[in-house]
């Protein structure tokens, strides 16, 4: 069963470093969204706000057009929450088929039902092949495959991953972009990238992020397009280009906006 959308409304997040992210509106349908721009442009802090794990100072994170805001609004709407972080850090020595049950009962499976969801997800992931090994002798791209596994394991309505294949070789990458198109098909994926190949090979919607706004939102074949507006460039593929060129426009305009 999937949610339909989760939206962000005007969405504010202050810091005391004075940085802020937004205000910011996007809308994430069943499929996988792209949020993709620079380091530190804000993307962690989106997606933090989308898990429900941090509350925005303004606007409005909605789950199929309804507000989520009280705290225990916020605890419901996690429950149809998976989430991979950037960094996952569990025992090295937990036995996976373990450390899924684990996460099962975290996120509230009915006992009778924890057996057959790992073994579900081990399966539709291959995992079950090291089942019994313990994490810390996985390779990177086992690991990813595992926490994505755990991040499933409850059948959630939103899958959300933090740069989910940095680190991993050309091999894995393939594999886990493969993974996640496959969910996106029955649930609403967003993820965060500055790797293009994953967008141009996985995305359906994206959202440029660069100094906590989003300054570009459409879907991959409109960021493709965007590449046949500027030269072509040795080395740089057409999503390459699509960005480059839409990233350089918002920075050319800032400087005309400057001089005004």
């Amino acid at each position: 069963m999937s949610s339909d959308t989760i939206e962000l409304d005007e969405v504010v997040v202050r810091y005391r470093s004075g940085w802020q992210l937004g205000p910011v509106s996007a809308t994430f349908p069943v499929g996988v969204s792209a949020l993709v721009g620079p380091n530190g442009a804000g993307k962690t802090t989106m997606l933090a706000v989308l898990t429900g794990i941090k509350r925005p100072r303004a606007g409005t994170l909605r789950r199929d057009g309804q507000p989520v805001r009280r705290r225990r609004e916020g605890s419901g709407y996690r429950a149809h929450i998976g989430y991979v972080p950037q960094e996952c850090t569990w025992s090295p020595s937990w036995p996976v088929e373990d450390f899924l049950a684990f996460c099962a009962r975290m996120y509230r499976v009915p006992s009778t039902q924890v057996r057959h969801r790992c073994q579900g997800v081990m399966s539709d992931l291959n995992v079950g092949q090291f089942a019994h090994q313990p994490i810390g002798t996985l390779s990177g791209g086992q690991k990813r495959r595992v926490f994505l596994a755990a991040a499933l394991v409850h059948d959630p309505e939103v899958l959300i991953l933090d740069e989910p294949t940095v680190g991993l070789d050309p091999g894995e990458r393939i594999s886990f972009r493969r993974h996640v198109v496959e969910q996106a098909a029955s649930r609403v994926v967003v993820l965060s990238t500055h790797l293009m190949d994953d967008v141009a090979l996985s995305a359906d919607q994206v959202h440029l992020v660069d100094g906590g706004h989003i300054t570009w939102s459409g879907t991959l074949p409109e960021l493709m397009a965007a590449a046949g507006e500027s030269d072509s460039q040795d080395h740089v593929s057409v999503a390459e280009q699509g960005y480059l060129h839409l990233m350089q426009g918002r920075a050319e305009s800032e400087l005309l906006e400057g001089d005004r």
